[in-house]
């Protein structure tokens, strides 16, 4: 299988309050051959700036900051409905904090003393937010979809009702029809015979006495 790649030029907000670190992370993402443009930003109200102006594609957080946590920015990506990428990236964390922020949907996180992991990390979490955004499209098309078939099976019932409708008017008017036939036909042959029978009585009775122009 074909590693996967990032296909575009991503942007990667820092949540770091130690220039120091954060000009390591850029160092080493840099050198990891990651084509990207970068963000630092290390207080709550900038970090909610970049998320709007910014608009990054993966956030690499500190776990703790002065004023500020890795679990109260991710909190903010949550209550946004973002689908960011989120790596906490620390060297006081401790493992159970990492697993518990994991369960709860951040995405990885990396030690500041080990970088090896980093890009790695990064690709994979990209890579599950594209994917993420695809199954959503796939799922809003399909949404799409089912509405626009059950508005068409909803014309097909109506359609289907107004033939069986028509259906059964013309089956009546046929009904009626007939009958008028039949009431008219009884009625024109009962003129015919009374006709017959009146000729036949003069035919008898006075046939011998008629003149000629009056037998034809």
């Amino acid at each position: 299988m074909i590693p996967y790649q990032i296909k575009k030029d991503i942007k990667v907000l820092l949540l770091e309050d130690n220039t120091a670190d954060a000009d390591l992370i850029v160092r080493h993402l840099t050198k990891s051959g990651l084509s990207f443009s970068s963000k630092t930003v290390e207080s709550r109200k900038a970090f909610e700036e970049a998320l709007d102006t910014f608009c990054p594609d993966i956030i690499l957080s500190d776990y703790s900051l002065p004023a500020f946590d890795a679990g109260s920015a991710y909190k903010i990506i949550k209550d946004r409905e973002l689908n960011i990428p989120f790596i906490i990236i620390s060297g006081t964390i401790g493992e159970e904090n990492a697993v518990m922020l994991i369960k709860e949907g951040v995405t990885d996180y990396v030690s500041k003393n080990n970088f090896s992991s980093l890009l790695q990390k990064i690709t994979r979490g990209i890579k599950e937010a594209e994917e993420l955004i695809e199954k959503e499209d796939l799922l809003q098309k399909l949404k799409t979809q089912t509405a626009a078939l059950l508005i068409a099976n909803q014309e097909l019932e109506f359609q289907n009702a107004e033939t069986e409708k028509r259906a059964v008017e013309l089956l009546n008017a046929n009904k009626e029809l007939l009958a008028f036939n039949f009431i008219s036909s009884h009625d024109l042959q009962e003129k015919n015979r009374k006709i017959q029978i009146f000729i036949s009585i003069m035919m008898e009775k006075e046939m011998k006495t008629m003149t000629e122009d009056g037998k034809n």
